[in-house]
């Protein structure tokens, strides 16, 4: 029994370890603590915009269509690359919903995935979240996709204003803001 008391703190620290790494309950668990530590997306400064190239781009809408969303450029431009079994993804998710259903008629967005209709649908089904989905099928030249998620902001003049990997907090006011201004924008 002292032994017990000893090594509890050691005990359920090997406890919930392994429910980190146990696949029923690991991914929930890593999406709920990738959730909590989201920050705000850091826009870069303007001197460190970069002009986008390759305006031809296509991806492909969900009738199948393709489209090129860069070609042009109305409004400013949130392209998010993203899988369903990529935990970092699914938990930046929820902000992505909030912010695409507050500002969907200022910004245009594109959530893009390299995997099946079939996969996209099943994930938009079971998660529940209403968003507009592409595929891609050839990397945009400019953009190699190392590591996702991976979110690209582009402003009305062509330039990126944001490229980042990994999960952030996209419905932060910071962030709202920032694309609010970019929309009431004249360039």
């Amino acid at each position: 029994m002292n032994w017990f008391r000893k090594n509890l703190s050691n005990i359920i620290f090997i406890f919930l370890l392994g429910l980190l790494f146990f696949p029923p309950t690991g991914k929930p668990i890593k999406i709920f603590i990738q959730q909590m530590l989201a920050t705000s997306p850091q826009i870069k400064s303007e001197n460190d915009y970069k002009q986008i190239h390759f305006t031809d781009w296509e991806i492909q809408a969900k009738n199948q269509n393709f489209i090129k969303p860069l070609e042009n450029l109305n409004k400013p431009v949130v392209i998010n690359f993203w899988a369903t079994w990529c935990p970092p993804c699914i938990a930046e998710m929820p902000f992505f919903a909030n912010l695409y259903h507050e500002m969907q008629r200022e910004v245009d967005f594109y959530f893009i995935s390299n995997e099946s209709w079939e996969e996209i649908q099943g994930f938009e089904t079971k998660r529940e979240f209403k968003l507009p989905y592409f595929r891609y099928f050839k990397e945009h030249p400019q953009w190699p996709i190392n590591s996702i998620p991976r979110t690209i902001v582009i402003n009305k003049k062509g330039e990126i204003i944001l490229d980042e990997t990994g999960i952030a907090k996209w419905d932060s006011k910071s962030f709202k803001n920032h694309l609010k201004n970019l929309s009431n924008s004249h360039n």
